[in-house]
């Protein structure tokens, strides 16, 4: 079993968490929230300004991006490496997990509300134009449920099947629309990492 599906077992009190595939890596996803990642193994937990303090207290990293030592910086993003010491007591990280949910509950909670007369769409995610929209259509790609289950590599590689000029922007741009950030504001090493994961699929 892979370590976001080990984590999703383990976490299985706190309910129905999804394990998602995205920037190369895994998502964490409990009632559609992300309160957690996977990078290269090393499990993620979302934080805020109530929570960091414990992460940096027990030693944790934050989630970076970079080839090279030089490279590295703290992502935008939010997210500390789960302690060693968490991760060995089911009780214990379950706690930890708890609490990332509630970090992801407040930062919902902080952006603005849609009208609840209109659905989400995908027009409404982040960085989504008409012109996206409409190929994700094409392919079969209708909501942001089906986008975030066939994360943005899946839904890319749908849409080549039926654009096989589409270019990487897109690949990038439903990346961003996951992560709710910009595709211009994504890290290199996290385009390279989504590119080798085109090739390798």
């Amino acid at each position: 079993m892979d370590v976001g599906g080990e984590l999703a077992e383990r976490l299985d009190a706190l309910g129905a968490v999804a394990v998602r595939r995205m920037f190369g890596g895994q998502g964490l996803f409990l009632d559609g929230r992300m309160f957690g990642l996977v990078a290269q193994g090393t499990p993620y937990f979302k934080v805020d300004d109530e929570t960091r303090a414990d992460y940096e207290r027990a030693g944790a990293e934050p989630f970076t991006y970079g080839r090279s030592k030089e490279e590295l910086k703290p992502t935008q993003l939010g997210y500390y490496e789960v302690p060693a010491t968490v991760l060995e007591r089911d009780r214990d990280l379950l706690e930890w997990a708890r609490r990332a949910v509630l970090v992801a509950e407040r930062a919902a909670a902080k952006k603005p509300k849609r009208k609840s007369s209109r659905p989400r769409t995908l027009r409404g995610m982040r960085g989504l134009g008409p012109k996206s929209v409409e190929w994700l259509r094409d392919a079969g790609v209708e909501t942001p449920a089906q986008l975030e289950q066939l994360g943005s590599v899946g839904a890319f590689l749908r849409v080549r099947s039926q654009q096989p000029k589409v270019s990487l922007n897109l690949l990038y741009a439903l990346e961003g629309a996951l992560l709710d950030v910009h595709w211009a504001k994504l890290p290199a090493d996290l385009k390279r990492r989504l590119q080798a994961a085109v090739k390798s699929r």
